[in-house]
């Protein structure tokens, strides 16, 4: 008889060790997804429509382009900005 309630106490101890571990793994999957995401790393990129329906392109800059710039695409598929003087 004491052998089976050994086993059942640590049974239950096994069982009490389990639950109480839940918190470290949720404290451990925050920290992962706070320290590894490259959300912070990516450089922000400003992107904008030119041309009209149904051949309307997009292009992405580093930086904001003045309200004034004009922009065209050229052959190659690159894109020719330059600001009104």
């Amino acid at each position: 008889m004491s052998d089976q309630k050994n086993w059942f106490e640590q049974a239950r101890a096994q069982e009490a060790r389990k639950k109480s571990n839940w918190w470290k793994w949720l404290l451990g999957l925050c920290f992962l997804l706070f320290f590894c995401s490259d959300g912070d790393r990516k450089e922000k990129r400003y992107c904008y429509n030119f041309g009209e329906e149904p051949n309307i392109r997009r292009a992405c800059f580093k930086e904001k382009l003045a309200p004034d710039t004009e922009c065209v695409f050229t052959e190659d598929g690159g894109v020719s900005c330059r600001i009104p003087s």
